[in-house]
């Protein structure tokens, strides 16, 4: 699957709450802990000496990029453009 169409399928399941601002606070909040989940396995491998979940991280690793293909979604953008914009 190409990012495109991943961005299109991701719209499938996204809920919309209240308007546009709660929408992308939606999306937004959901990447914060998707990236807190995924610090959260590195802070146990670390401190807590367990091994790096690798499977949980690919898991949660797959919810940030629905969140961020979601974002893009409620506000238009296409998602590769925002992907090769990392590049420049």
């Amino acid at each position: 699957m190409d990012i495109n169409t991943y961005q299109t399928e991701a719209a499938r399941t996204c809920a919309k709450i209240d308007g546009a601002i709660m929408d992308d606070l939606h999306m937004v909040l959901g990447m914060q802990t998707e990236a807190a989940e995924i610090a959260d396995v590195y802070k146990k491998c670390i401190a807590y000496k367990k091994p790096l979940d690798f499977v949980n991280i690919k898991e949660e690793v797959g919810d940030l990029m629905w969140y961020i293909a979601n974002l893009c979604n409620m506000n238009g953008w296409d998602i590769e453009t925002s992907w090769k914009l990392t590049l420049l």
